[in-house]
């Protein structure tokens, strides 16, 4: 697998693709105070993961999917989203999707 780093520094821990956007999204919410707007969210990734969002088009679809997938993310309200209580992880990804 190839290794991106999600720091500025090359010489921090780097993290295997498959986990790179959940981390990203997941620091995000955590340096934003654990709930935020998809536009403070966006921002947050921008300035958090450059080389991810500069070379995508559409990564902002790809922050929305990632938050509706992850189990330990839950939505509040429209285009709100905050991380859930430590122990409140056990929802179903099925669950943590948005009703139809």
């Amino acid at each position: 697998m190839t290794k991106i780093y999600l720091a500025k520094d090359p010489t921090d821990e780097p993290i295997q693709r498959p986990q790179v956007w959940r981390g990203v999204v997941t620091q995000a919410l955590e340096e934003l105070g654990g709930e935020a707007c998809l536009e403070r969210l966006y921002a947050k990734v921008k300035e958090l993961a450059p080389m991810l969002t500069s070379s995508r088009p559409h990564w902002k679809p790809k922050v929305r999917q990632v938050v509706q997938r992850t189990p330990s993310i839950e939505h509040v309200s429209r285009g709100v989203w905050r991380l859930r209580p430590s122990g409140d992880t056990a929802r179903t990804r099925a669950s943590n999707q948005p009703k139809n």
